[in-house]
């Protein structure tokens, strides 16, 4: 039987170190990662990066 539209999901989270900010790279890439989770319905941003985003650190 063929498999039609499958669920694909995959976990992806961004760690950093307390106190000290992410490069301009690495803060271009956070703020990708938001940015396409927040396109797709479906996806949930992690409470972490949410909260990251919010305060601004």
């Amino acid at each position: 039987m063929p498999i039609r539209n499958p669920s694909v999901v995959r976990t992806i989270g961004i760690i950093t170190r307390k106190g000290i900010p992410l490069s301009p790279p690495a803060e271009a890439l956070y703020a990708l990662v938001v940015r396409e989770f927040r396109q797709e319905k479906s996806a949930k941003v992690p409470r972490k990066m949410a909260g990251r985003e919010q305060s601004g650190t």
